[in-house]
């Protein structure tokens, strides 16, 4: 991954704290103002936020993996309390958009978004002409057009959602789970929505929006199709429900690493997944 320096970063820590558990060639990676406040440390991408996945206790880790493996949210996503990974390192991707809609500057943001988290983290996508074919179907165009979509697919939770959109009503898929973990939802409504709906039994996923949102939900959906769903905004992710995180972080690679792992017991409850972390050793650097 691609190491830098930022300077911006709303993150605090006990930097004494730190030394006590963190060995110094973790620590030397960072620097912290007199209060604490987070200055500079690695990033994964140009303009991406400082991943400090390595200052983080690794039961924050876990309860956050926890956490993102059980996100679902009842009315919004198609919710069965089950465990979901891919059953192949393949996921042919089916872009469908509004005509005129997906140009050469849509099909960036698309291709940059794969790049910085899918791709990263190990994933093939290859473009599919098939719909029926695909493991991701990405609908592209105004609200009217991912409405008739959505009813088209007999999508009843799509539908909803943009009806509520289409009603001035901006309580969004995202401006809930802002609200579930307690962040204030920005000023205007955000048109993606991500449907589990055939994920259980096909695989796929299909993400919903409008072209102006490709660069500010695209990235955070296609981890949908891994089977991880939203966090809180304390930990670095692209799973962060704020979206401030856009490319893989190190925490993004341990997700992966733990779900798919050949024994993670991915149908027997949330006991013996705990023991699993308990006495996972992970492979990816932290130190």
């Amino acid at each position: 991954m691609l190491l830098d320096t930022s300077h911006s970063s709303a993150q605090s820590f006990d930097v004494e704290k730190l030394a006590e558990r963190l060995p110094p060639q973790v620590l030397e990676k960072f620097q912290f103002e007199d209060n604490g406040e987070l200055i500079s440390g690695p990033v994964r991408a140009r303009g991406e936020p400082i991943d400090y996945s390595e200052l983080l206790d690794v039961e924050l880790l876990k309860s956050g993996f926890l956490d993102s493996i059980y996100s679902c949210v009842e009315g919004i996503h198609y919710c069965d309390q089950t465990i979901f990974r891919q059953s192949s390192k393949s996921l042919p991707l089916k872009v469908i958009s509004e005509d005129g809609i997906f140009d050469l500057d849509a099909a960036e943001l698309v291709h940059e978004a794969i790049l910085r988290t899918l791709a990263t983290l190990g994933f093939e996508v290859p473009a599919e002409a098939d719909e029926n074919k695909s493991r991701i179907t990405l609908y592209i165009g105004s609200i009217d057009y991912l409405q008739d979509k959505t009813k088209a697919q007999s999508d009843r939770y799509g539908f909803e959602h943009f009806e509520r959109l289409q009603k001035n009503r901006p309580i969004s898929l995202v401006g809930q789970l802002l609200d579930r973990f307690q962040i204030e939802e920005p000023d205007d409504y955000r048109s993606c929505y991500v449907s589990t709906r055939e994920r259980a039994e096909l695989d796929r996923i299909t993400i919903y929006l409008e072209p102006n949102d490709l660069d500010i939900c695209l990235a955070h959906s296609l981890m949908y199709s891994l089977g991880f769903g939203a966090t809180g905004a304390n930990l670095p992710t692209v799973t962060n429900v704020s979206g401030r995180f856009q490319a893989a972080t190190l925490l993004d690679f341990m997700f992966v690493e733990w779900l798919y792992d050949e024994e993670f017991p991915t149908s027997s409850g949330i006991v013996p997944i705990k023991e699993f972390l308990e006495h996972s050793q992970s492979s990816v650097n932290r130190n």
